[in-house]
């Protein structure tokens, strides 16, 4: 049962000292911090992608100081914490004071779940209606 920390920010010229010292602060052991540069839309973050294939483990906590800093796409993020609280692990963000330990924090995450899944499903009715309407004028979409 391992306090791990993610801190990551965008460009080489971004800081991440706020960060880290705030999971520090937060009870974070500087030999569970890991640190990336890297976009939050990047699809691949190789530090981490390592950390939730080979690092995290049932019972542990991840704890990030933004929920933005998992990903800053919300599909992505609700994945991401979908899968980390169906293996055990934890997730706590002290910005948005989410803590998947909790009831409270699971109902924030169900509420973004479901925030995602609304957004897919209007995505794929609006397709589906241009769709409809480039065949209704005679077009055939590919």
């Amino acid at each position: 049962m391992t306090r791990y920390g993610y801190a990551r920010v965008s460009t080489d010229e971004q800081n991440l000292g706020r960060q880290i010292d705030a999971l520090t602060a937060h009870g974070v052991l500087p030999e569970h911090l890991h640190q990336e540069t890297a976009s939050g839309a990047a699809p691949n973050r190789p530090v981490l992608d390592r950390l939730m294939s080979g690092v995290l483990a049932e019972g542990d906590t991840l704890v990030v100081t933004d929920l933005d800093r998992l990903s800053r796409r919300t599909s992505r993020l609700i994945l991401t914490l979908d899968e980390l609280t169906t293996r055990g692990i934890t997730v706590e963000s002290l910005h948005e004071r989410v803590d998947t330990s909790t009831a409270d924090g699971m109902f924030s995450v169900t509420l973004l779940g479901a925030l995602a899944q609304r957004e897919r499903d209007r995505i794929r009715e609006r397709t589906m209606a241009g769709l409809e309407a480039a065949r209704n004028r005679g077009h055939r979409p590919g």
